[in-house]
């Protein structure tokens, strides 16, 4: 009777290879999260120093008109009540320009003397990252700039001298129809002193001067109205 032995060679050990697989894992999966994390991080960081540099230099340039220190002031004070990556923006003098900005070309020039707008940087200098250092990258920076325009409006303000708001002290009959209407209370020329110091505002002359008629060039017949 024959009797067989089977002898198996045992062969090397596998978990040092796991380990070193583990390792490459680990670095792979620290390098998404750095991609997902961080990069979501620092888009964040970028919309809140933009959201603080708008703010800061529309608050400057409502100061236009005042001195630069004043324009700095403002803007410094609103980017400060902002916050990017969870600290507050502190934005120095030399990151706040006063100049000209041309709308047409989108050109904006350093000008303190005659200036129509305000420029402001925001920045974060070294921002540690999260993950990131696992594949040598450490920290980050990051700039935004924003310029806000002061643009003046022609307004022009109508405003009836009499305080009645109805007309009244329309030069062509209105003192005349006041004058009538007091006369019989003893006050025939009552009209007189008001419209002599209209005329005396606007440089008309002399009151009652001449009437004019602005239609009559273009052939607009004359009337009580004209």
């Amino acid at each position: 009777m024959l009797s067989t032995n089977s002898h198996h060679k045992s062969g090397p050990s596998r978990r040092g290879v796991i380990i070193v697989l583990a390792a490459i894992l680990l670095i792979v999966i620290f390098a998404f999260l750095a991609f997902s994390i961080d990069v979501g991080y620092m888009t964040m960081t970028q919309a809140q120093l933009q959201n603080a540099a708008d703010a800061a230099a529309m608050a400057g340039s409502y100061k236009i008109g005042e001195t630069p220190a004043d324009v700095r002031q403002a803007a410094k004070e609103v980017a400060y009540a902002n916050t990017a990556a969870g600290a507050p923006v502190v934005v120095p003098d030399e990151d706040i320009d006063l100049g000209i900005f041309d709308y047409t070309n989108k050109t904006f020039e350093i000008n303190e003397t005659l200036p129509n707008a305000v420029r402001v940087r925001t920045r974060v200098v070294d921002q540690p990252l999260f993950f990131a250092p696992v594949i040598k990258h450490y920290d980050f920076d990051m700039e935004t700039t924003a310029i806000a325009m002061l643009n003046p409006r022609d307004i022009v303000f109508v405003v009836d001298l009499s305080g009645s708001m109805n007309d009244d002290t329309e030069p062509c009959w209105a003192t005349q129809v006041i004058n009538e209407k007091f006369a019989p209370l003893g006050y025939p020329s009552v009209a007189n002193p008001l419209m002599e110091q209209v005329f005396a505002d606007f440089g008309y002359g002399t009151y009652p001067g001449s009437v004019q008629y602005i239609g009559a060039p273009l052939g607009v017949s004359q009337d009580d109205t004209a």
